[in-house]
């Protein structure tokens, strides 16, 4: 695990091979203040794809800065997970919500009820794909795994 800049941790996963450098191995952001849930989602990525690769913040406005940034280096996110409640004065629905609608690569995880979530977004074409807290780990790797397989 190797810090870049702030907060955001970089993780990089990949076996090692020459044909790696023209690979593109699938990319997910975690946004989430609380880095006791690393080594989960370290676990759900290896039973999904051990070749994923990741990066970490740990709040909406650095987040922000790193989906901008990787944007305009031309490349993207396959997947962003990221917490509801998070440090700083922005929330993970505030970037949901800063992304557009419908974000179909993005994982809202929070401990708040689903019904509550429906009531913080409001009236929604598509609500974002959710996981409650405490997670498990069975049902990340299912969820985590149908959205990776639905990205062309």
């Amino acid at each position: 695990m190797q810090r870049s800049g702030g907060n955001e941790v970089k993780h990089k996963w990949v076996k090692h091979h020459p044909l790696n450098e023209y690979i593109r191995h699938p990319k997910v952001l975690i946004v989430e203040d609380d880095l006791s849930y690393e080594p989960i989602w370290r676990k759900v990525f290896e039973e999904v794809n051990p070749e994923i690769e990741y990066s970490w913040c740990t709040s909406a406005g650095e987040a922000q800065k790193v989906l901008e940034k990787t944007l305009a280096e031309g490349e993207f996110w396959d997947l962003v997970i990221v917490d509801i409640f998070l440090s700083g004065s922005r929330t993970g629905l505030d970037l949901w919500q800063r992304c557009g609608e419908p974000v179909e690569n993005m994982i809202i995880v929070s401990s708040v009820e689903y019904g509550k979530l429906l009531d913080y977004i409001g009236d929604s074409e598509r609500p974002p794909i959710y996981l409650k807290k405490p997670l498990n780990l069975k049902e990340c790797v299912s969820v985590v795994s149908e959205v990776l397989d639905g990205i062309p």
